[in-house]
């Protein structure tokens, strides 16, 4: 693979160090970018650059991955560090492609096989992680990533003292429209839904297919207000009329919603029982009337 172009992301690296590798880039790819930072929490930002790097030391490996996978961010890591791969223990290391270099061989030959190894195979794994964890018809998360993605959230919750709210859709009449338009029409409806869903929610947020015509939605730091406001905004938008395979139709949707604000709430609730909850409330929903919603706060 010919890399051209690479944006080098340092972290806590004294000026130094910035120097040596910015010249060590310049001289190993045409159009390199170095960009430091003195906060990892800043790095989320700029991983979503093409062809970008994370260059850390082994010391802060694990805060950086734990940074990034709070934020559902994967990015290929360049560790510099005195020993071998096989010397680190990462935990989630299934999450992040890693090229471990020790300082005592870095030469600039070395440098530009390890960079663009790293690119290569971060662009295999991440093709094979489409596959593994979203859906392949609406490229919504599966329900393995989104539960994956719910338990994270909630984790981030609990140590902020942050609202978490979870949308739920049940999409309404979705079976007559596959028995009279059949399951091609039905297959680009499910497509429209998560098109103008995923349009309406924040990159941050997480919308996944649990099976069938059934969807979450996973809203960090959401009060109640604010996800109630998300689902009127996604009822409107739902309801307008569209051409779906050769049909003008509309899509309805019972929407549960459920905030979970209080701390002791959140220490106490399971993904499983959120998930129990957010249904029983979408089933309120839906024997109050098609295409509307019911929220609740605990």
């Amino acid at each position: 693979m010919t890399v051209e172009k690479v944006t080098f992301i340092n972290i806590n690296s004294c000026e130094f160090e910035q120097q040596w590798l910015s010249s060590l880039l310049k001289m190993c790819f045409r159009n390199a970018t170095v960009v430091a930072h003195d906060r990892v929490d800043e790095i989320t930002l700029d991983a979503h650059l093409p062809n970008s790097v994370l260059c850390c030391t082994e010391k802060e490996l694990t805060k950086i991955t734990s940074v990034l996978k709070e934020s559902n961010t994967f990015c290929p890591i360049l560790v510099l560090s005195g020993r071998t791969q096989k010397g680190i223990k990462l935990r989630d290391q299934e999450h992040f492609t890693l090229e471990i270099i020790p300082k005592e061989m870095l030469s600039p030959g070395l440098f530009k096989l390890a960079v663009s190894s790293l690119l290569r195979d971060y662009k295999k794994e991440q093709q094979l992680r489409v596959l593994a964890h979203f859906d392949p018809l609406t490229g919504t998360a599966n329900r393995h990533l989104f539960n994956d993605r719910l338990r994270q959230a909630i984790k981030q919750a609990k140590r902020n003292a942050t609202p978490l709210s979870i949308l739920y859709f049940d999409l309404d009449k979705f079976k007559p429209i596959n028995d009279t338009y059949g399951h091609h029409t039905g297959d680009e409806l499910l497509k429209m839904f998560s098109h103008k869903v995923r349009n309406l929610l924040r990159e941050i947020d997480t919308l996944g297919r649990l099976g069938g015509d059934e969807f979450s939605a996973i809203l960090t730091n959401t009060t109640l207000a604010q996800a109630e406001t998300t689902a009127e905004r996604i009822i409107v938008s739902l309801a307008q009329l569209e051409e779906i395979a050769g049909h003008k139709l509309n899509i309805l949707t019972s929407v549960g919603i459920l905030t979970c604000s209080s701390q002791q709430k959140l220490k106490s609730l399971s993904l499983g029982q959120i998930m129990k909850e957010v249904d029983a409330i979408t089933y309120q929903a839906k024997l109050e009337g098609n295409h509307s919603f019911a929220s609740r706060e605990v």
